[in-house]
Parts: C-alpha cells; structure tokens; sequence
C-alpha cells in the first residue's frame, strides 16, 4: 500500500511543479490544507476519493492521469542498478552503525 501512495504522491508533485504552482496554490484550489498536498507529495496521506477528485480538478487533469505511473510499468535504468550495486557492496561487510553513517551521507547528497 505505501508503495502506491508514493507513486501517486510524486505524480502529483510532478504534474504541480509542471504548472509551476506551488503546494500553497494547489491546496488553495482544491480546498485542501497545504500541509495536507505535501503529506500527499510524500506519499504520506492515505487519500479519500474526494480528495483526489478535488486534487484533480484543481490540477485540471481527469482522474486516470494521476493514475497513470501505474497503467506503465517503469524500468530502473541499468546504470542505477549498476550504481545500487556498488552501494550495496560499499556497505555489506561494514557493521550496522557505519552501514547507517554511510546511507546518512548518501541521503544529504541526495537532498
């Protein structure tokens, strides 16, 4: 279930920022607390159908544009395999503590 919600959280992420609106405006339209489109974007907000009609109509797509991530299945490119891989191998034989220093640091680079 949360693999859904994320999907469907950088979908309309994706589709927002394509219409440079901001979480603030997009909330605005669909009658939504800002706070509440960004735990949606996080993939942290188990939405009602209401909800996602709403988020819909305020982006002025039909409901199965959001769903669309799901209609395609998406590949994982070789290269983030292969660079997956060399983290996996960069972490494998340290102990738990380092394993976790080093996923912090990728996460900050990340961000």
């Amino acid at each position: 279930m949360e693999a859904i919600l994320k999907r469907f959280g950088r979908k309309v992420r994706t589709l927002r920022q394509e219409q440079g609106l901001s979480q603030e405006e997009l909330a605005h339209k669909a009658g939504l607390h800002y706070t509440y489109i960004g735990s949606v974007e996080r993939g942290e907000a188990n939405l009602t159908l209401r909800n996602i009609e709403r988020i819909a109509n305020a982006l002025g797509v039909k409901l199965p544009e959001l769903f669309s991530f799901a209609i395609t299945k998406e590949k994982t490119p070789k290269s983030l395999l292969r660079v997956k891989r060399q983290l996996f191998n960069l972490i494998k034989d340290e102990d738990l503590e380092t394993s976790r220093d080093i996923i912090k640091v990728v996460k900050c680079v990340l961000s």
